[in-house]
């Protein structure tokens, strides 16, 4: 017999590796590369769910209104009650709380959860529109969205979180009992064989991010047109926005590249020095992982998990406030201190490189359903 999961999630259209950014997709791989046997459970829905969703959907698109994923979760919830796929006394591991008759056998995985976001609103407002609880969302489906996570979350076996900070607001400030809770990172993995910095010069910065508003792009532009004007011959590639933001045109120094596939992604990374995304709100940031392997210093700001991947003047700089003469500072402390920061990185490029791999995680999920009771007379 092999250990098994129930492994519940809403596949993307184009393909599993579109799904949560490659995100679940690698997790899945990884966990069968563990000896796991999923037990796939897509849930997608049938053909009058999805249509009936749809139009659901339709609706409050027209209203201008959000219903923050209820509706789904509702037509989930129906559609897992029937299912004749999941399997009895067996974990189930999914990414967004659904209730089912084998919610005490379930797990979630998450970068954010409903109740921090709650706590962020109460505190940050002005973030919202960067996170899945934007401020247009009307009260009646928060209300409800966070009464099916209170109720999953007192009867769920256990919680996955790909940070630290969101691992403690459940423990320290929500009270949830620390044997529930468990952090166990996130995943990139990257082929370490194909790094190759033969063609940097010590002089670019790289950008990745499509939501360029939430991850501070303008700042980005702002600060380093100013350090350009002091360091001539530096360069910042910007990759990941699907037009060319207004602030970036004809700005000297600046090159847009767009959207890109992961082979050109990863032919930036070689070709740049250092990373700078100073995100206004990022609920993990597996990206700095990415850019730590190919060893890059990175420039982040010191918020949500950003600070459990730099640590600052060693790896990299982390900046406290949206402040273009702070991000000014940080590029030129990593130009001036760039040989000791990149043997740095570089030396530790192995443990960055099993610290940020699913088989990591998939690894530390096991241990915890197995510590948990799952597969004893296997």
């Amino acid at each position: 017999m092999q250990k098994e999961i129930n492994y519940i999630e809403k596949w993307d259209r184009k393909g599993r590796s579109y799904t949560w950014s490659g995100t679940s997709y690698g997790l899945f791989q990884a966990l069968e590369k563990e000896g796991i046997k999923i037990i796939d459970v897509p849930i997608n829905g049938r053909p009058l769910d999805k249509l009936n969703y749809y139009f659901r959907r339709l609706f409050l698109t027209l209203r201008k209104k959000n219903d923050f994923e209820v509706s789904q979760i509702r037509q989930t919830e129906k559609q897992l009650a029937k299912s004749t796929r999941m399997k009895a006394n067996i974990p189930s591991l999914m990414f967004t709380q659904y209730r089912s008759k084998y919610i005490k056998d379930s797990y979630v995985f998450i970068d954010f959860s409903v109740q921090y976001l709650l706590e962020l609103r109460k505190n940050q407002k002005e973030l919202m529109d960067f996170t899945p609880l934007n401020n247009g969302i009307p009260e009646k489906y928060v209300s409800e969205r966070n009464a099916i996570v209170e109720e999953w979350t007192r009867e769920c076996r256990g919680i996955f979180t790909m940070s630290s900070y969101l691992a403690k607001d459940f423990t320290e400030r929500l009270g949830i009992p620390e044997k529930k809770v468990h952090y166990v990172g996130g995943g990139c993995n990257v082929d370490i064989s194909r790094i190759d910095g033969s063609q940097r010069d010590g002089n670019r910065f790289l950008f990745v991010g499509r939501d360029w508003e939430r991850k501070n792009g303008p700042l980005v532009v702002e600060a380093f047109s100013g350090f350009h004007k002091k360091f001539p011959k530096t360069e910042l590639y910007i990759l990941g926005p699907a037009v060319e933001p207004s602030e970036v045109k004809e700005k000297e120094g600046i090159h847009f590249v767009g959207p890109t596939s992961y082979q050109d992604t990863l032919r930036y990374y070689n070709l740049c020095d250092y990373f700078v995304m100073p995100s206004r709100c990022e609920a993990y940031g597996l990206v700095f992982g990415e850019a730590l392997i190919f060893g890059l210093p990175c420039i982040a700001k010191n918020a949500f998990a950003m600070p459990e991947f730099i640590e600052d003047d060693t790896n990299g700089y982390l900046i406290e406030h949206d402040d273009v003469d702070e991000l000014c500072a940080a590029m030129e402390k990593m130009l001036l201190n760039s040989k000791r920061l990149k043997e740095t990185v570089e030396s530790n490029r192995t443990s960055y490189a099993e610290r940020y791999s699913w088989k990591t995680v998939a690894k530390k999920m096991i241990a915890v359903m197995e510590a948990d009771g799952y597969w004893k007379n296997i």
